[in-house]
């Protein structure tokens, strides 16, 4: 297995523990407002249940097959859509269907055979390995669950 899938495979998983222990957090600290104002914690894991089913249905079988990638949707559509959608559904709901995407994820990633690994691709006007993509898909989660963190207080 290519070293960076399963460096890749291992955080997705972890995400997924960092997101269940969110179950934990009161009504009022699930709907915490980040520093910035503009997210909740909410907002950030139903943000994430869109982007994973965007990259599981858009970008992973792209990579298996190569061609054109879809465009990207409308990134600030995707996030007020979220913080609306954050709102009014449970957060029992929000923390299965993130998990249960996330896990798609992780089995359609792992599943991505090891010569796609090296090979480039070109999404939109920047060229991508698999391991680069997902790279800064990571770095985006993180950036992200930091915010969550700070929301609730958590180190």
């Amino acid at each position: 297995m290519d070293k960076n899938k399963e460096k890749i495979l291992i955080y997705f998983e972890n995400s997924v523990g960092f997101v269940n222990k969110l179950s934990k957090l009161s009504d009022q600290e699930w709907q915490s407002l980040t520093e910035n104002g503009k997210w909740t914690v909410a907002g950030i894991i139903v943000h994430f249940i869109s982007l994973d089913a965007f990259v599981l249905h858009h970008r992973v079988p792209y990579f298996k097959k190569g061609g054109v990638f879809p465009k990207e949707p409308d990134k600030d559509k995707i996030k007020h859509q979220s913080l609306i959608e954050s709102k009014i559904r449970k957060k029992e709901d929000v923390i299965e269907q993130f998990i249960l995407g996330r896990r798609s994820l992780i089995v359609a990633i792992n599943n991505l055979e090891d010569e796609l690994w090296k090979k480039n691709y070109k999404i939109n006007s920047a060229s991508y390995t698999i391991s680069k993509y997902f790279s800064e898909y990571i770095d985006y989660d993180i950036k992200l669950f930091h915010k969550i963190k700070k929301a609730i207080n958590l180190k």
